[in-house]
């Protein structure tokens, strides 16, 4: 990532284009390629955080692409599939769909400038790749996405990680016969959508870069359309034809961090639980919680809601 520069911004545009996102929008905000580069490089470069976070996540995970097409769905500027391009290799045709035929045209030429080949047409198999649309999506075509997910090999899915986004997207995944990769430690049924669970969403956070603290431009951007960009939430769903998850526990959210303690909610086969993380017994992860540096996916033995061993199995102190 590189600063970035404000000269000829045009800051009143994306308020609006926020303010949209925010509140959602029928018509379409695409009114000229100088806005869609505008958001590229602004809100655009933000998601594309949020993608690194998944697609890190999916190379620890040791989980690989199936081979065939990706199809980047509601395109936009185009990020979801230059940033999957770059971390999976950019072998594998690039298909852009957009309601917008100018943000096509644009997605397309930014990723031929990345080394990516762009073909046009339908298609059905490989990956799909949707990224920020919930809140734009009534039934009716949520219904039509779904049935596209259905007929693909693996779905990469990113939302924002606010609470009613990432809740509707829980309940797309008991829609699509496709096996959870992540964030999913399980096959079963999610269980954020128990009535026990309603106060709870399924949302992680990923880790800016240096720049977005550092950099003046960053900076003039983040004062003067009100966003954190310290904090990057974000909800998302993996789902793949070939294998599912693998085993471990899943943390939701951040952790609370007490005096003698940090209590943390796993997500694993079991449900959702709440568990305790003591200063004493495990003085390396709580620190760990302290800092927030606690990786989202975790091995550990739990009894009577205490971690008695964390990560990598480190013994009872």
């Amino acid at each position: 990532m590189s600063g970035l520069d404000t000269a000829g911004l045009d800051w009143e545009a994306l308020r609006d284009l926020r303010q949209g996102f925010l509140h959602g929008m029928d018509a379409d905000y695409w009114l000229s390629s100088e806005l869609i580069d505008q958001y590229d490089r602004t809100f655009g470069e933000r998601i594309g955080w949020k993608w690194d976070h998944v697609l890190s996540d999916l190379r620890m995970l040791g989980w690989a692409p199936p081979s065939g097409p990706v199809v980047d769905w509601a395109c936009g500027s185009g990020v979801a599939g230059r940033r999957f391009g770059a971390a999976f290799g950019g072998d594998r045709p690039l298909y852009l769909r957009d309601r917008s035929a100018l943000a096509v045209r644009y997605a397309a030429r930014r990723a031929r400038e990345a080394g990516l080949e762009v073909l046009e047409g339908a298609t059905a198999g490989g990956v799909l790749l949707v990224s920020h649309v919930l809140n734009e999506l009534d039934d009716s075509a949520l219904d039509g996405l779904v049935a596209l997910a259905n007929r693909m090999d693996a779905v990469v899915w990113v939302e924002p990680g606010d609470r009613a986004t990432s809740r509707r997207l829980s309940t797309v995944r008991s829609r699509i016969d496709l096996s959870p990769v992540a964030p999913c430690t399980h096959s079963g049924a999610c269980p954020m959508l128990e009535p026990d669970h309603e106060r709870h969403w399924c949302h992680q956070f990923g880790a800016p870069p240096p720049e977005a603290f550092t950099d003046r431009g960053w900076g003039e951007f983040a004062n003067k359309i009100g966003v954190d960009l310290r904090s990057l939430p974000l909800s998302y769903l993996v789902l793949d034809a070939r294998c599912g998850t693998g085993s471990g526990s899943r943390i939701i959210g951040r952790p609370k961090v007490y005096k003698a303690h940090a209590t943390v909610l796993l997500c694993d086969e079991t449900g959702l639980k709440e568990v305790r993380v003591g200063k004493g017994r495990l003085p390396s992860a709580f620190r760990a919680a302290r800092k927030d540096q606690l990786g989202s996916r975790v091995d550990c033995v739990v009894r009577d809601d205490e971690v008695l061993e964390w990560n990598d199995g480190a013994p009872v102190l």
